[in-house]
Order: structure tokens, then C-alpha cells, then sequence
């Protein structure tokens, strides 16, 4: 006995106290440091990005891993074996020593956490108690000129500038060269410059700018480097540590994300996406394409958003029908890819004819609300998913479309789409191709028969190689020459997965009325001659430089 107790009494009052104390230093006190953090955040980098998109991207953060090169050049075994760093530590020590390599390029692509490692090294430099610059945050979306014009000369010799999405810049995304060529001049007093952008951005590793050709604020300087940085890939255990953080070690939901990203690893390996997995496990399909990972992801969204809101049926669909409209209007008519006037989102609804209220597409839609209280979509990729969607699916939108020039996810996502949706069931439907299957002389010669000489399988030119050939899909995008007469052809949007095409018979389809989506701008460069004869398309001799056989 002891104060009247039992020991039994005394036993179960213990385990409580334990099981409270454990609770307190296991999720009280993570949760207060987080909320102390996000609120700090808040302040010092309203308005360019609101408290929802710091939570987002600080809440189960993964320290950000480097490399010196660019992880597409690595096969996915030797990804692990790449001598990588902490990125956040690599800065913080950059910051501390006066170096002569003052401004870097941190390259991703897309939704690899450019801007989660900016928010967060940003934190991590502003929270030090004795520090020997300022450090400033700025998206290239918020109007970054103005921004930097603000910012006096004496106080650029003591700040660190962090510029985040070189790539969403308007201006950058019309001239980039030009354009590059300003900011580094803009950016040519501050102390030390962290530029990041898209590794796509960059159409040669020749293009990454790799000096200031500008006298420094120091006289031991007269040229300083740009040096260059990549992302890291997110690998398995670093996978699996913001799995558990997000769900909890012994969680079922835990358990079906580790068997999802067994199968769907190199998906994952992107954080943008690794954020999104609760939806892509509940109810997932087999994922071939990127764009069908987007696809779910604005679908599961979507379905939510509708159960939160409780409306009718419609509802999903009218947020959808809206989040194409605000696509193509951004596309059109807006610079910074966002609107900042909440009537404009009103007045667009109504053109479109879709039954949304303010609230809805402020709260509910796939937007969010940035700097100087604009609005976009939460991340460029899921703008360029929709004008993908609205290429493939609209000759309208291909006969004004302006190029892929800063747009590589919405190339890749209308290459993924006219794969599956074209290719795919022309040559494996239509001519009972399997992919991936190996052919000997018999099936070549009857493939041979529908196809005219069978050039689709031998980009090279060499026709011995035809005779033990493995066709695959993946194969059309060295493709030079190919024979689709006789094959009842509907439209060109084929031939956006050939991109070496320089020869194209299409004679005998008199489907082909039309020369919509053949040259859309960016794709078919080498494109030389189309013959035409049999077809309904128009009898003109040229047609952007491209010579067209007519018999």
C-alpha cells in the first residue's frame, strides 16, 4: 500500500502518466513546433505563398537530396548508386563563406519539390539565431521584377535571394534567352542567388548559362560561375519515412502505399506525386502513362470535393468543365498564368455556362490562391494535363496552339495520349500487333502486307533486321519513314509520337480530309515530303515547307 494505493492502482496511474507523457513527446510537441513554424512562415512570406501551400510543403518534408548530374542520365539502378548530399546543409554552409560560385541553378523536373526545398531552406536559414545576411523568397509568378526592383542596392550586398520557377515565368517562357540575360543583371549585387527551374527548360545541357559575364561588387571577382545542381529522385526508405509520417507506421493505408509504390517506383519517386497518393491507391488502375496518373488525381479530387460539398450530381462535372475553361482562358489571355480578379473567375463561369458559385471555385476547384491573391492552378503540371486534354481532343485549340517552348509536361502528357488512345489501337487492334512480341519472316511479310514496306520497324534501314524483330510502341519515336496508306487513317494526330518523321505515305485513306494536328507547332520538324494521292485533303503542291506528292 502506498498513499492508500494498491500496487495495482499504483501500476495502472503509472502506465497512464507514461502513455500521456509518451502522447505529449510523440505528437503534442511535433504538432505545436510544426504550428509555430507554419505560422512564421506565413508571416514572413505572405503574400507570395498562403498558409495552406506552407503546410503542404513543410508538413511531411523530406530533406532534399542533390547530385552534380542530371538524374535523366541515369538508368534506374545506378540512380541509387549516384553520390548524392543534403541539399538544405550544402546551402546553409554556401551561405556562411564568402565563395566566388555566389549564384546557383537548382534544376527538377516537375513536381520533384523545387519549391518545397525553397521554402524550407528558407526556414531553415531564417530561423538561425546569428546569421550574417538577409534572406529573401520570391516566386517568379509574383510579378518578380517589381519585387526586385523594391529591393535597394545597399541591401542587395546583404541579402541571399531565392527565386523559385524560373520556368513559370511569362517572360522566360516567350524569349528565354533574353530573358535569362536580364534577371542575371538584376540579380548581379545581391550575395548569393538560388535560381530554381525545370531540367526540361534547358532544351541542351549547353543552354544552362554557366557564368556572369558582369563585374562582381567584389574586386577579387570578375566573373562568377553559375553552378549547377539536380534534385535527387525521392528513394525507397526516404519513400517509406513520408509514408509514415503521413499515415503512421502500423496504418492499413501505410501498408497499401508500400505495396503501390513496389509496383509504380519510379512514379513516386516524384513528391508532387507522393503527395497525391492517398488518391492514386483507393481504387487504382493500372497506371501505363504519366497522364493517366493526373487523370485519377483530378478525378479522386474531384469526387471529394463533390462528398465535402454535398450538391447534386452535377457538381464534379461542372468543376471539371470549369477547370478546362480557366486552362484555356489562362492559355489565351492572362501573362502570369493566373487570374488576381475574383470577378474574372465569376465572368468566366458565366461564359462557360457552368453552375459554380464564388465559393465553389475559389474553395473547391483545383485552384489555389497565390501571391497578390491570384489565382492558379495548385501546380503548372495540372494546367498543362488540361491543355493536353484540350489538344488532343479539340483541332481548334491545334490550329492556334503556340508551341511547347516551356510547356514540356503538356508535350509529354499529348505524346502519352495519342500513344494510348491512336497508336495503340491502330497498330494492335486494327492490324492484331502485340507489344513487346517478337516476329518471325511469315508474320513480318503479312504485317508487310498492310503496312506497304514495313518502315515502321526498321528506322535505320536495314530490312534484314525485319525479320526477327520485337515491335514495341516505343519504337515509333525513331521512326524516319513510314507507309499508312490503304489503312483507312482518320487524322494525323499519329504522328505526333514519331518525331523523327521525314518521309509519310498516306495515300488510298479518303478519310483524310484534313491537315489538323499534322503540324502542330513544336512537333514533325523534319517532316519532308506526304504523299497524298487518294486522299480528300487539299491539292496544293506545299504546305509549311512540307512537299506533298500528289501522284
Amino acid at each position: 500500500m502506498f498513499l492508500g494505493l494498491d500496487w495495482n492502482d499504483l501500476l495502472e496511474i503509472s502506465l497512464t502518466i507514461a502513455g500521456g507523457a509518451f502522447a505529449i513527446v510523440r505528437w503534442v510537441i511535433p504538432w505545436f513546433a510544426q504550428h509555430k513554424k507554419e505560422g512564421r512562415l506565413a508571416r514572413s512570406l505572405h503574400p507570395f505563398y498562403t498558409a495552406s501551400e506552407i503546410k503542404c510543403h513543410t508538413k511531411y518534408f523530406i530533406p532534399t537530396q542533390c547530385q552534380s548530374k542530371s538524374p535523366t542520365e541515369s538508368n534506374e539502378i545506378n540512380r541509387d548508386t549516384e553520390p548524392r548530399e543534403p541539399l538544405i546543409p550544402y546551402f546553409i554552409r554556401i551561405f556562411e563563406k564568402d565563395k566566388d560560385d555566389y549564384v546557383f541553378m537548382v534544376l527538377a523536373d516537375s513536381g520533384m519539390g523545387k519549391t518545397t526545398f525553397m521554402i524550407n531552406l528558407y526556414y531553415t536559414y531564417h530561423r538561425k539565431w546569428q546569421k550574417k545576411y538577409k534572406i529573401r523568397l520570391l516566386p517568379f509568378n509574383a510579378g518578380i521584377d517589381e519585387e526586385l526592383d523594391k529591393i535597394p542596392d545597399d541591401v542587395r550586398r546583404e541579402t541571399i535571394l531565392l527565386l523559385d520557377g524560373l520556368d513559370e515565368d511569362p517572360q522566360a517562357i516567350e524569349h528565354p534567352n533574353e530573358r535569362i540575360a536580364e534577371l542575371l543583371k538584376k540579380i548581379s549585387h545581391f550575395q548569393t542567388v538560388v535560381i530554381t527551374c525545370r531540367t526540361q527548360f534547358f532544351a541542351r545541357e549547353e543552354d544552362i548559362p554557366t557564368s556572369l559575364p558582369f563585374g562582381s561588387m567584389s574586386p577579387t571577382r570578375t566573373q562568377r560561375r553559375i553552378v549547377t545542381r539536380y534534385i535527387s529522385p525521392l528513394q525507397q526508405e526516404e519513400i517509406k519515412v513520408f509514408l509514415r509520417k503521413k499515415f503512421g507506421r502500423f496504418s492499413t493505408r501505410y501498408r497499401n502505399c508500400l505495396q503501390f509504390i513496389e509496383q509504380y517506383k519510379e512514379l513516386v519517386a516524384r513528391p508532387m506525386i507522393l503527395n497525391y497518393i492517398d488518391y492514386l491507391v483507393d481504387k487504382a488502375p493500372e497506371y501505363q502513362y504519366s497522364y493517366q496518373v493526373y487523370a485519377q488525381i483530378i478525378s479522386r479530387w474531384l469526387e471529394r470535393e463533390h462528398n465535402i460539398r454535398g450538391k447534386g450530381p452535377g457538381f464534379s462535372e461542372n468543376l471539371y468543365n470549369f477547370s478546362r475553361f480557366f486552362a484555356l482562358d489562362l492559355y489565351h489571355h492572362t501573362e502570369h498564368l493566373s487570374i488576381s480578379d475574383l470577378t474574372a473567375l465569376q465572368k468566366l463561369s458565366d461564359e462557360c455556362q457552368v453552375d459554380l458559385d464564388l465559393f465553389d471555385m475559389q474553395a473547391h476547384s483545383l485552384l489555389t490562391r497565390g501571391a497578390h491573391n491570384n489565382y492558379k492552378f495548385s501546380h503548372k503540371s495540372i494546367l498543362e494535363y488540361f491543355l493536353a486534354l484540350e489538344l488532343f481532343e479539340n483541332p481548334d485549340f491545334a490550329k492556334t496552339f503556340k508551341g511547347f517552348e516551356g510547356w514540356d509536361m503538356l508535350k509529354k502528357f499529348y505524346q502519352e495520349m495519342v500513344l494510348e488512345k491512336v497508336a495503340q489501337p491502330f497498330f494492335c487492334e486494327k492490324f492484331g500487333l502485340e507489344n513487346g512480341k517478337q516476329y518471325g519472316v511469315e508474320e513480318v511479310m503479312r504485317i508487310k502486307g498492310c503496312l506497304g514496306c514495313g518502315s515502321m520497324f526498321l528506322p535505320i534501314g536495314s530490312y534484314e533486321k525485319a525479320f526477327f524483330f520485337n515491335f514495341s510502341l516505343d519504337k515509333l519515336k525513331d521512326v524516319t519513314q513510314i507507309d499508312l496508306s490503304n489503312t483507312d487513317l482518320q487524322d494525323f494526330r499519329i504522328v505526333a509520337c514519331m518525331p523523327k518523321l521525314q518521309h509519310l505515305n498516306v495515300s488510298n485513306n479518303p478519310a483524310l480530309c484534313s491537315f489538323d494536328y499534322l503540324f502542330v507547332e513544336g512537333l514533325n520538324r523534319d517532316l519532308k515530303s506526304i504523299q497524298v494521292q487518294g486522299t480528300n485533303l487539299k491539292a496544293v503542291t506545299q504546305e509549311n515547307g512540307v512537299k506533298l506528292v500528289l501522284g
